[in-house]
């Protein structure tokens, strides 16, 4: 076996993980969300959503141990996504439902950024179980192969 070819036993896909700066992670996740968005409107671009929600996961798999950031990725992804997807509330709030423009902008980012905790709740929740395998519903710990053994 040449030295170049790697041995089937030395795939290692933790040694894939990119570090990468949390501006970075962020600005990515703002903008898959708004291209999960985009999926909607435009007949034929079904699978921007696939892969919005498979960068968002890639990048959540790569933190290792780190729930808040996690769940930080996790918001600003919702964020984007809703934000990008009920902008039309903020046109019938302030157009027909005479609210000023600053309320109105207001009501729709807390809008999103209180239903982007769902999803941060999530990635937050995921992590945590990838630390430590345990029962959502009761916090009890769940066996692994290796208690088995």
């Amino acid at each position: 076996m040449s030295a170049v070819a790697p041995r089937l036993g030395a795939f290692n896909p933790a040694s894939w993980r990119v570090r990468w700066p949390l501006w970075l992670e962020l600005l990515l996740m703002g903008t898959t969300g708004g291209i999960q968005a985009a999926a909607y409107g435009a007949d034929g671009l079904w699978w921007l959503q696939c892969l919005a929600v498979g960068v968002l996961a890639w990048r959540v798999s790569n933190l290792g141990h780190k729930p808040r950031r996690a769940a930080l990725m996790g918001w600003v992804y919702a964020s984007a996504w809703l934000g990008a997807s009920v902008w039309w509330l903020y046109i019938s709030i302030h157009d027909f439902g005479d609210l000023p423009a600053w309320m109105a902008a207001t009501a729709v980012a807390t809008l999103c950024g209180l239903l982007a905790l769902y999803l941060a709740l999530a990635m937050d929740a995921a992590q945590r179980v990838r630390m430590k395998p345990q029962n959502l519903v009761t916090g009890l710990p769940l066996k692994t192969r290796e208690d088995a053994a």
